[in-house]
């Protein structure tokens, strides 16, 4: 080697050597990102015919990506999540380098942009993550959205490599009801201003938004279990208030909603406690009203009337149902406008004061019951993404109909 090749790998190393202690800190995998980008715009470097060459390649190589594609700053210390980036490695030519995903706010966690074949190995143990800064400035009648505000759909991997997805309206506060990463959508309820909400279907794919509604007449949605064969049993049931259910929709493996039960429905629908593989609820009759139950295995409808309920009542619904007889609660009833009656054998006896069913469909949403995967008032994290500061987030089980994050409790339930 001579003296001024010698000289000259020495410059270059005292300059790399300075430019890094510069920026103390800075952590290999995010130089290395800038090695992968340019890696990408040149696939590949002549071979050198001695050694001496090939050291000089790589540190004269080293120097020009620094120079070139200066490697992101790490991110700035705040209460964001924050994802476990894999060390990087070269990637090879069947698996090209991955990209860090652009920023929608400053405080949005590092992640990276996901691909095809990252969709591939989605499944169990993947989350789909919300990051939010929405928040509503107080003002006149319910205040505004503070315009600065931001919220974004992320996955993140069992070993936590975040990917970014694409950024929501910022109008309202966001949650994660369901989604399926087969078809590559979630369906969110957005809490806007006041007493306003909606529904909305986003494709994971493109960031594409539309309304989602489960019947033409219907006005709300919420997902109550998911069947072992996949599919998914939607409620039209306001989050908010009691007013019963107005209908039960399955949701097919591929997306498609069909209905099961309808307008027929008088009040809230029990749930089975033990196989949770059978719906009942009151129905009007000719003569009265009848006990529907439906096996939600086959979508079997069995019916038994229950007759005429007490003169006097306008309205009755179901309150629980026992070994042999029903519980129906009747408003229009004195002294106080509601009376209960056990009914078996189309005999309503006047039952004393009791609860009504915690296995009632509309009361598990609203007051965030085990039994359902989501309520008006989100949902407890698991432990890790809890940390990691997300505002919702919706863990994919091991199997279909398995246990899934546990909703929130409503403080007055």
């Amino acid at each position: 080697m001579t003296d001024d090749f010698r000289r000259g790998l020495e410059e270059l190393s005292l300059e790399v050597s300075e430019r890094h202690r510069r920026q103390p800190g800075l952590p290999v995998p995010l130089i290395a990102r800038a090695a992968r980008g340019r890696r990408r715009r040149h696939e590949s470097l002549m071979a050198a015919g001695s050694a001496a060459a090939l050291v000089l390649v790589a540190v004269t190589g080293s120097a020009l990506l620094d120079r070139g594609a200066p490697a992101p700053a790490p991110p700035a210390q705040t209460s964001s999540p924050t994802p476990s980036v894999e060390p990087s490695r070269t990637p090879t030519a069947s698996e090209p380098a991955r990209a860090l995903a652009p920023k929608g706010h400053a405080s949005e966690p590092d992640a990276w942009v996901i691909t095809d074949d990252t969709w591939a190995t989605v499944g169990a143990g993947w989350a789909l993550t919300l990051f939010s800064t929405v928040s509503i400035i107080p003002g006149e009648d319910y205040g505004t959205f503070d315009p600065a505000g931001t919220q974004a759909l992320f996955l993140v991997a069992p070993d936590g490599t975040t990917y970014r997805l694409s950024a929501l309206p910022a109008d309202g506060e966001g949650e994660v009801m369901w989604w399926d990463a087969t078809q590559r959508k979630a369906w969110m309820y957005f809490k806007g201003l006041g007493e306003s909400w909606w529904y909305t279907e986003v494709d994971l794919r493109d960031g594409s938004l539309r309304e989602f509604r489960l019947g033409p007449n219907s006005r709300d949605a919420a997902p109550v279990l998911q069947r072992p064969d996949g599919r998914v049993l939607w409620a039209d049931t306001d989050p908010h208030f009691p007013t019963g259910v107005h209908g039960l929709y399955w949701q097919g493996t591929d997306g498609t909603i069909t209905p099961l039960a309808g307008d027929e429905i008088e009040g809230d629908v029990w749930l089975d406690p033990v196989a949770r593989d059978v719906v009942e609820f009151l129905a009007r009759s000719v003569d009265g009203y009848d006990l529907t139950s439906i096996d939600l295995t086959n979508d079997s409808i069995a019916t038994t009337p229950l007759g005429a309920a007490p003169e006097g009542s306008s309205e009755c619904g179901l309150t629980n149902v026992l070994a042999t007889s029903a519980l129906v609660t009747c408003s229009g009833a004195e002294p106080f406008g509601w009376r209960t009656y056990d009914v078996a054998g189309r005999t309503f006896a006047e039952a004393a004061d009791v609860e009504p069913s915690d296995e009632l469909i509309q009361g598990m949403l609203m007051c965030g019951a085990l039994e359902v995967p989501w309520s008006a008032g989100g949902r407890e994290l698991d432990a890790p993404l809890a940390a990691q500061g997300w505002s919702d987030a919706w863990v994919l089980p091991a199997t279909p109909g398995a246990a899934l994050s546990v909703p929130k409790k409503f403080g007055g339930c």
